[in-house]
């Protein structure tokens, strides 16, 4: 990590033991450090461990960002779509997708199906359908999944000026040929889905499934953006948690609502500061430190540090 650009601002807390009651089980903090990278920007790193489940203890490697979304400089864009190309978008890993546009802080998004090439007769993964809904900058470019039921499609949408509001299928109001109504009614400009929430009006619906790596995204009454990752696959240094449990998490920081968005090998949180580096620890490829291409991803413009009045 560059001190140069935490300033100092750290914080930190060797250990804190509770017990949670929402699963039975003795959760304790051996870490938590909290930077302050960009404007308007809180990065928090903290690591848990679960004691009393399976496996035992269960170890979560976990990065929490508070994106401020009331901050002239911060800027919010989803990756475009693919125009004339196959598929709806191009894979790119979130790295090189930070990269590309210049963006501060990227997050994978969207569950997805790939799309291969043929080249000299292999088939190579290139392109890709985001599975449910998906807009960049006004855009729409995914649309909810009809198969699948509505409350089970929750989507992150972020307007034109910066306000966040999780939305779900509204399939009784749905334009003619277009699936793409929402409730509650919002006019879409940047939105990625899940297929589940962690998070609804406060409550957590999140459920005790697997343990594994995660992405998921939270939004504060303040309008306040959370992304967060948990690293997982990686015993005894993280093995992941359930969505249960990141709604619980979320709910501390100040999320109302919560989805989780595609996890596994592609949990990927990055920061350009000003170079494009890995946060969390993926496991894209299988071993540690691998990047996965993905179908879309969320990238946040912010300003440096060094613009913040002192």
């Amino acid at each position: 990590m560059r001190k140069s650009l935490i300033l100092g601002l750290v914080s930190s807390l060797s250990v804190l033991v509770v017990l949670n009651p929402a699963f039975g089980l003795t959760q304790q903090t051996v870490k938590l450090e909290t930077t302050y990278p960009f404007r308007g920007v809180k990065h928090i790193h903290r690591i848990d461990l679960y004691r009393g489940g399976v496996p035992d203890p269960i170890r979560a490697n976990m990065h929490i960002v508070e994106v401020n979304l009331s901050d002239p400089d911060i800027r919010i864009q989803v990756t475009e779509p693919n125009g004339a190309s196959r598929g709806e978008t191009t894979l790119e890993t979130t790295r090189a997708h930070v990269s590309r546009i210049g963006a501060q802080i990227g997050i994978n998004a969207n569950y997805y199906n790939t799309i291969t090439q043929n080249f000299f007769g292999y088939k190579i993964p290139l392109f890709a359908d985001n599975l449910s809904l998906a807009a960049s900058n006004g855009t729409v470019y995914s649309q909810f999944l009809t198969k699948r039921p509505a409350f089970k499609q929750p989507a992150l949408n972020l307007s034109q000026n910066n306000v966040a509001t999780v939305v779900e299928w509204d399939n009784n109001n749905q334009p003619s040929r277009q699936n793409t109504a929402t409730r509650p009614q919002v006019p879409l400009y940047n939105a990625v889905a899940g297929l589940t929430r962690a998070l609804k009006n406060g409550v957590n619906v999140g459920q005790n499934d697997l343990v594994y790596p995660r992405t998921a995204v939270g939004v504060t009454l303040d309008n306040k953006l959370l992304l967060f990752t948990v690293d997982g696959r990686q015993r005894p240094v993280s093995d992941g948690l359930s969505t249960r449990m990141i709604g619980s998490i979320l709910r501390e920081y100040g999320a109302t609502e919560a989805i989780v968005l595609d996890g596994g090998g592609s949990t990927t949180l990055v920061f350009a500061d000003p170079v494009p580096r890995l946060i969390n620890v993926p496991v894209g490829l299988g071993p540690t430190r691998t990047e996965r291409p993905v179908s879309n991803n969320l990238a946040i413009f912010a300003a440096p540090r060094t613009r913040m009045k002192r």
